[in-house]
């Protein structure tokens, strides 16, 4: 069975983390060197791709619009100066409505939807937060945005709340990073950079200038609003 045809919501997940960890690595083996296998491995990297361009039309019509680089006729990297921080942003998006999608139709994010439905809640041990690995500290990320993201205590076989588990909604916590990740690159301004004048040089590249970029996209990350 050709699974390409009708992929699931885990295949279209796996394909978007694959192509955003591996792709652009392949691409820069094969300028390096442009032999037989980086050339097969950059089409198998690009056939993925295609393949999963035609999911989002088929799966997720609603998300479409919203992309520019994934593309049944994209070929990245034979692109110069591809724009591959872009391409990891869309292929996020895709992997999250597919993590979505797999949860079932409440977890469309929607937040009129019945608290009731147990297809849209997930144990928090469960999940993986891009960037919050402790379980502790995820705990109180979601304490401290539960206006965003609904979390309850699942029922104990006495039909008590347990004390030591945690469930949160699905909807809510994939529409919570995808909005954080797009103010994210929204501030970084990927896709149109200040161009760098004679007062942004000097003779030597100090370890001020490192640590203060280094501490801006730290801000941005943490959803700090960058100073003009």
């Amino acid at each position: 069975m050709d699974n390409s045809k009708n992929p699931t919501p885990q295949l279209i997940a796996d394909w978007c983390k694959i192509l955003y960890t591996c792709y652009q690595d392949v691409a820069d083996d094969y300028r390096r060197d442009s032999s037989v296998i980086n050339c097969q491995v950059c089409e198998a990297a690009m056939i993925m791709l295609h393949n999963l361009a035609r999911a989002v039309v088929e799966q997720m019509p609603d998300l479409w619009p919203e992309l520019r680089l994934v593309s049944s006729r994209s070929i990245w990297h034979a692109a110069p100066g591809f724009d591959w921080a872009g391409a990891e942003v869309e292929l996020r998006k895709i992997e999250a409505a597919a993590v979505a999608m797999k949860a079932g139709p409440a977890a469309a994010g929607v937040r009129n939807s019945d608290d009731t439905d147990d297809s849209a809640w997930v144990l928090l041990t469960k999940l993986s937060p891009p960037r919050i690995k402790n379980i502790g500290q995820r705990r109180r990320y979601i304490e401290s945005h539960s206006d965003e993201i609904r979390s309850r205590r699942p029922l104990t076989k006495a039909g008590t709340p347990h004390p030591k588990r945690l469930e949160v909604h699905i909807g809510d916590w994939v529409k919570h990073w995808i909005e954080k990740d797009n103010q994210t690159f929204e501030s970084l301004d990927l896709y149109n950079p200040r161009p760098i004048t004679s007062d942004d040089l000097s003779d030597d590249l100090t370890d001020d200038f490192i640590a203060g970029a280094a501490k801006l996209y730290s801000d941005v990350r943490k959803g700090k609003k960058p100073k003009q």
